[in-house]
């Protein structure tokens, strides 16, 4: 059955259906809502607007490919607009009251402009690659699974201006895990966290010292609200540039803290930071927490000293991870142009990683040959094209 209102497609209780070409728009609730459906496509789609732009109701077998959903997020939209005085929206949302989303690819689309990202950790069974997630005043990539979802894959991805990568919310006990890997995440650019009391605000033009949410402010990798429980977690073989550090400095930019009763591998990572080094806070005596071989860096100051309660592991490197877009620093700090993160062939990543489980899975795990490379690409690889194909 396929109804129009309040939503601009609605596919309820449907079977074998293809949705393609076509623009969805103007809608008060969903710009597309998929309800209790089997089987169905959804091919070079745009959704604008509403809360949430594309809602998923207890789907099964479901594609979203080249697709663009955008968000109510226009640019000059501040986070405290949408939050304190309009539409704390989504931009898309699994939901799963009576039973969850299962077997969902969403790939080659852009998910932009919106206060929050897609709500995606309840899904069961999701692949989620080569997208676009850019320009959200909140966070990014929602992964708790309200015990509904896991199996979650995330590769191959572009993440860029969010308050947070990965968040995580709410007093529920973990689903069955996530993995995220061969991501590029570069969080160099500004958040509209706040908007300026006024054109000489001097929060908006300079920042106070110490303020962990200034404007321009930088976001972060990974956080939460209210300290939940995070998802079990599979950190590996990720590019990550942020400008400032984590909060409390936790090791691999946030992945390091918030250790409670659950597992987390951080692996094969580059870590660069344009404004210190990133932070080792965190790490100890620990089965919750499983690290090797990651690359930290930061362009400006000294490598932080560490005191006697952490313990780096031993085969972490320290050094300049010679990155082709590291080669000019100023043009590197410039946020407009997407960093470009591929090694250069004196990259003391090269050959530098540990050896990962034969199960994680790793799309370029043939071009990395017998030795891995620390990082998102692999010594030769490029960039991965994100959005639409066609």
């Amino acid at each position: 059955m396929v109804t129009a209102a309040p939503n601009a497609m609605h596919i309820r209780l449907a079977e074998h259906i293809r949705v393609y070409d076509l623009v969805f728009r103007g809608a008060r609730k969903s710009a597309l809502n998929i309800e209790h459906s089997t089987n169905i496509e959804v091919d070079n789609v745009t959704c604008f607007g509403s809360d949430p732009a594309v809602n998923l109701q207890s789907c099964h077998n479901l594609k979203i490919l080249n697709s663009n959903i955008r968000g109510i997020a226009s640019p000059w939209s501040f986070r405290s607009g949408h939050k304190y005085r309009g539409t704390a929206a989504y931009l898309l949302v699994a939901r799963g009251d009576d039973s969850p989303n299962r077997e969902v690819e969403i790939a080659n689309c852009e998910l932009t402009d919106s206060h929050d990202g897609p709500f995606v950790g309840t899904i069961r069974g999701l692949k989620f690659h080569h997208n676009l997630v850019d320009n959200f005043n909140d966070d990014g990539v929602y992964l708790t699974a309200m015990t509904l979802g896991g199996d979650v894959e995330i590769f191959q991805n572009r993440i860029s201006r969010c308050l947070h990568a990965f968040a995580f919310f709410g007093e529920y006990p973990v689903g069955k895990g996530v993995a995220i890997y061969r991501n590029v995440i570069d969080l160099r650019a500004p958040v509209h966290y706040f908007q300026p009391r006024d054109a000489n605000d001097e929060r908006f033009v300079k920042g106070l010292p110490g303020q962990r949410f200034r404007f321009p402010s930088a976001g972060g990798l990974c956080g939460d609200h209210g300290g939940p429980i995070w998802e079990p977690i599979h950190f590996y073989q990720n590019t990550v540039v942020a400008r400032d550090a984590s909060f409390r400095n936790y090791y691999g930019m946030g992945w390091g803290g918030h250790m409670k009763g659950t597992e987390r591998a951080v692996r094969n990572n580059i870590f660069v930071q344009l404004e210190g080094w990133p932070g080792v806070n965190g790490i100890g005596a620990s089965d919750e927490l499983q690290t090797n071989t990651n690359l930290h860096f930061g362009l400006k100051g000294e490598r932080p000293k560490l005191s006697s309660k952490v313990t780096v592991p031993a085969d972490d490197l320290f050094k300049a991870p010679r990155l082709i877009g590291l080669n000019n620093s100023d043009s590197f700090s410039s946020w407009q142009k997407f960093a470009n993160v591929e090694l250069a062939k004196e990259s003391p990543a090269i050959d530098a990683g540990g050896s990962l489980p034969k199960d994680w899975n790793d799309p370029l795990r043939a071009e990395d040959g017998r030795d891995a490379d620390i990082g998102a690409l692999p010594k030769g690889v490029r960039m991965s094209a994100v959005g639409p194909t066609r």
